[in-house]
């Protein structure tokens, strides 16, 4: 993929995170639709971890309520239940 192209990838989902305000309920709801994903199709943490290009504890944080996706982070949760669904 040519550099253009990735940065304009990577600009795309900068716009796409601004405009896309979640409530803290959204946001649980986000990760919990990602257990559920992942339950359903047999993905264990590191399986999840290496497709978003996160740790395996940083799903761990997220499905435990430690922490939560923000940022890019959020989107690509987003992006891998789009893919998986």
């Amino acid at each position: 993929m040519p550099v253009h192209e990735k940065r304009n990838g990577r600009a795309h989902l900068i716009q796409h995170m601004r405009k896309k305000k979640m409530t803290k309920n959204q946001v649980d709801e986000l990760v919990q639709d990602l257990v559920k994903c992942r339950a359903a199709h047999d993905l264990s943490r590191e399986d999840v971890a290496r497709e978003m290009k996160v740790s395996a504890s940083t799903i761990y944080k997220w499905e435990k309520g430690r922490s939560s996706p923000t940022g890019l982070s959020r989107t690509a949760v987003e992006q891998f239940l789009k893919r998986h669904r």
